[in-house]
């Protein structure tokens, strides 16, 4: 984006020029809310930048960049990395210029922000000199050397809510959560071994110890809850809290202009949940939200959210549509800049959008009339799509190169488009599921006919067709994008959920589990919602639990996407509701773009 259009981006949201000069490290409380940002700082011309950061020799995932500032080269990691990768806490605030982190200090670090798409980076260049770090490119990775701590000692006690370790160091250091139960110091192993002998071979600690290529890492017993972790300074410690029900810290964070990341505990039946959500302002027209896949040349396909994120070069991303995970089929719509990819299932919810403001939230379905020169006619409901019943399906090029036949004795129409018109090119019919493939011609589709002879009869070779879609409610028909989820949860401020109408089980409208949605606030502002058990026993929301909790949120309009382990929220380059590591792959995704 050019520096004139931010400047006027940025004049849109009320916010006013600043240079900052050579960045300097503040510590100190965080000032009121201030909205500073400035051209420099949200349009950063990058000249190094990688995706990954080898840490005294071991290789993580994690965003860095380089750029020059007033004749100085200076360094900046990826928000969502300092906090997942090297142990840094993003703490509150509304500060477009600066950010608050905490790290081993009673009072918050204030880190300059630069921006460059898709990332926001926290300038670290004091801070790396003032901890003695070093930090050398080498392509993609970021060589980072630190010092290594040492583990001076383990203290446990126990609280009503569960055991309190504290780990006493020498001095700073950073950390990683390698799993919801690991944690990598960057501490010497072989010190920490000796040192710890005693209390380890007792069986006092909760935890082994693990050697990773010299560093420490604590390898917590089976059945412990997700480790919170936290640092604290004067002596430097690390706590490691292991609650049944962690602390209910709420967060919030200004992202960018428009875009703002939170994070709040709330009840649930099966006991606290943590939501995350970030909200978006659509007035800002720069920030535009699409459909994203793994790949654009075919819907099907796996891959994790945040994975697809990146590879699409998204800000942030919230998982969307539902799947079968067997043969990664998508089952519901996902239309992005009108190219309708995959079509609605059994009249199930849907949002539509258009980036300039008009949304739409509703139980969506589409059906696409085929009329032949003959003056014969057949309904597609199944456009592009893992859902399989008797009738006709349609699959064009959006589908793939290929289709393989879903069930046995299927008929297979080729359609081929040349001129403007579509004509049956071939008829075949196939044997087993699974054991015919045909060619999807490129400007043309395969009509299947799945128990429907009477169907495909209809249809002979070199008769000419017309294709005529049909959305119920029509006004979906005028936007570009278009995902399907379900149930829909609320429509004009009241709880509409009918999970039965969209034909979910009933097991699926009654379990509690991980969840994901999008909604309209009154204010017009774009919720991306997810939630998962705050504590080891919780195991998420239910439906109506979850439409409620949306609806206390603000929510007018919201629908229910995906959940249970595909319920996931990206942000940067990281998941910033759940490890990593606990996330599967999907198949679909809504992503958030500066354009």
């Amino acid at each position: 984006m050019g520096l004139r259009r931010w400047q006027w981006f940025l004049g849109t949201v009320g916010c006013f020029g600043l240079s900052f000069g050579a960045p300097n490290l503040l510590v100190g409380d965080l000032a009121s809310p201030r909205a500073i940002a400035n051209p420099v700082s949200l349009n950063t011309q990058i000249q190094t930048k990688g995706s990954q950061i080898r840490l005294n020799g071991q290789t993580l995932r994690g965003a860095w960049a380089q750029w020059s500032e007033n004749g100085t080269v200076r360094l900046g990691i990826e928000s969502m990395t300092l906090e997942k990768t090297l142990g840094m806490e993003l703490g509150n605030g509304l500060d477009l210029g600066q950010q608050a982190v905490t790290w081993f200090d009673n009072t918050p670090y204030q880190l300059p922000i630069r921006f460059a798409t898709p990332y926001r980076y926290l300038d670290v260049t004091t801070l790396a000199a003032a901890q003695q770090w070093q930090a050398r490119p080498n392509g993609n990775v970021l060589e980072l050397t630190t010092p290594k701590g040492q583990i001076l000692s383990v203290r446990q006690g126990r609280q009503s809510w569960g055991t309190r370790l504290v780990i006493d160091l020498d001095r700073p250091i950073l950390w990683q959560k390698v799993t919801p139960t690991k944690l990598r110091l960057q501490s010497d192993y072989g010190a920490t071994a000796q040192r710890l002998r005693g209390q380890l071979s007792t069986n006092e600690l909760p935890f082994t110890l693990k050697d990773s290529n010299g560093l420490t890492e604590l390898v917590f017993k089976a059945g412990t809850p997700e480790i919170q972790v936290f640092s604290l300074a004067n002596p430097p410690r690390l706590v490691v809290d292991l609650r049944s029900q962690p602390e209910n810290q709420n967060r919030s964070v200004q992202w960018l202009p428009g875009v703002q990341w939170r994070q709040e505990n709330v009840a649930a039946s099966s006991g606290p949940v943590r939501v995350t959500w970030l909200e978006i302002d659509p007035a800002q027209r720069q920030l535009q939200l699409k459909p994203i896949t793994p790949e654009n040349n075919t819907i099907v396909g796996l891959a994790p959210l945040l994975i697809q994120s990146e590879t699409n070069q998204a800000i942030a991303a919230i998982n969307a549509g539902f799947f079968n995970r067997n043969n990664q089929y998508p089952l519901g719509i996902v239309q992005g800049d009108r190219a309708l990819r995959s079509g609605p299932i059994l009249n199930r919810g849907a949002v539509a959008w258009d980036n300039t403001g008009r949304w739409e939230f509703d139980r969506l379905k589409v059906e696409t009339d085929i009329i032949a020169g003959n003056g014969e006619q057949v309904s597609v409901e199944l456009i592009n799509s893992g859902y399989v019943k008797a009738g006709a399906a349609l699959y064009d090029r959006a589908w793939g190169s290929r289709y393989t036949t879903a069930v046995d004795n299927e008929i297979v129409v080729t359609v081929m488009t040349s001129g403007g018109r579509d004509q049956v090119i071939r008829q075949e019919t196939a044997g087993k599921a699974g054991q015919n493939s045909y060619e999807i011609p490129q400007g043309g589709y395969l009509l299947v006919f799945r128990s429907f002879r009477t169907g495909a009869a209809k249809f002979p070779v070199g008769v000419t067709l017309e294709r005529r879609p049909r959305f119920t409610p029509n006004s979906f028909a005028s936007f570009p994008n278009i995902v399907g989820g379900g149930p829909l949860l609320l429509k004009n401020g009241q709880v509409v959920l009918n999970g039965q109408a969209e034909q979910f089980s009933t097991a699926f409208n009654i379990q509690s589990a991980s969840r994901s949605a999008i909604a309209r606030t009154r204010d017009n502002k774009i919720l991306l919602v997810t939630l998962h058990g705050a504590a080891e026993e919780t195991a998420g929301a239910t439906l109506n639990e979850w439409a409620n909790i949306l609806r206390r949120m603000g929510a007018t309009d919201a629908l229910n996407l995906d959940g249970g382990g595909s319920s996931a929220l990206a942000i940067g380059a990281n998941l910033s509701d759940r490890h990593p590591s606990t996330a599967g792959r999907v198949n679909n995704g809504i992503g958030l773009f500066l354009e």
